[in-house]
C-alpha cells in the first residue's frame, strides 16, 4: 500500500479503494486522511510523510462507493507524468499525455456533454474516465465509477 505507483486503475477501483465498498478511509490509511467533504464527495490528501502530488476522492453511495478518483490539485502544474501515480494496465495514469492516453486506449469516446470533454473507457459495467482540460494536455484527474457522468471532483 505505501508505494502507489504500483496500485491498479481496473473497473474494480483505485488500488485498495474498491468500488462498492462501505468506506475507504481504511485502504487508504495511513497514506491519506480525509480532509473535506464538498457536495457529497469525501476528499482525502496525502499525508506530509508521503507527499504523492494527488488526492483521492471517495463518492459514496446508498449501495456503497459508486467512483474513486485521483486527481492532481488545480494549482499544481503538469508537464509529464507523476511518478507516484496509480496506473491502467495499459500504463496510463496521471500526467499522461492525450496522445498517450489515445493509443492506449483506443476504444474510448470524448463525452461532450461535460464542461471539459472528458474521454471515457467502458470497463465492463463501469467506467473508467479521464479528466483532460484543453489547457493543458495531460491526464490531471481519473475516475473509476458505477454511473455516468462521473461526478465531480473537490476542487
Amino acid at each position: 500500500m505505501a508505494d502507489t505507483s504500483t496500485w491498479l486503475i481496473s473497473a474494480g477501483g483505485i488500488g485498495q479503494a474498491d468500488l462498492g465498498a462501505e468506506s475507504i478511509a481504511d485502504a487508504l490509511s495511513p497514506m491519506f486522511t480525509l480532509t473535506d467533504r464538498c457536495e457529497g464527495l469525501e476528499y482525502f490528501e496525502a499525508s506530509e510523510s508521503t507527499p504523492v502530488g494527488f488526492g483521492v476522492i471517495s463518492h459514496p453511495g446508498e449501495a456503497g462507493v459508486s467512483g474513486v478518483s485521483i486527481r492532481v490539485p488545480g494549482e499544481l502544474a503538469l508537464s509529464g507524468c507523476v511518478a507516484t501515480s496509480p496506473l491502467t494496465k495499459s500504463g496510463i495514469g496521471l500526467g499522461s499525455t492525450l496522445d498517450e492516453l489515445t493509443a492506449a486506449e483506443p476504444t474510448g469516446t470524448f463525452d461532450t456533454a461535460t464542461e471539459t470533454p472528458d474521454y471515457v473507457v467502458v470497463a465492463g459495467t463501469r467506467w473508467i474516465v479521464f479528466e483532460v482540460p484543453e489547457a493543458e494536455p495531460f491526464v490531471r484527474g481519473i475516475t473509476v465509477t458505477d454511473t455516468l457522468p462521473a461526478t465531480g471532483f473537490c476542487s
